[in-house]
């Protein structure tokens, strides 16, 4: 008998939360901005990567969808395969 699992994660970019991108010059005039999209994606990747242990979820496949920001995102990991 086959059972219907489903896990959502909502996901959000981050600004810089506790990563530093350039070490103690982060908070530096210059510096401080919006991510750029391969930090964003780079980011994507290792949420997808370290949460799917954590939902016992390892061989279930990912569906990402979005508007906007979100959907540029999602063809972005679409097109570079950052799964």
């Amino acid at each position: 008998m086959l059972k219907n699992v489903h896990k959502v994660c909502l996901y959000g970019n981050r600004y810089y939360g506790e990563s530093l991108p350039f070490g103690k010059d982060s908070f530096k005039r210059g510096n401080i901005g919006y991510l750029s999209a391969a930090q964003a994606l780079a980011d994507y990747a290792n949420l997808i990567s370290s949460i799917k242990p954590l939902l016992k979820a390892d061989h279930v496949p990912v569906i990402s969808f979005g508007g906007s920001y979100g959907g540029t995102t999602v063809l972005r990991c679409t097109v570079l395969n950052c799964s």
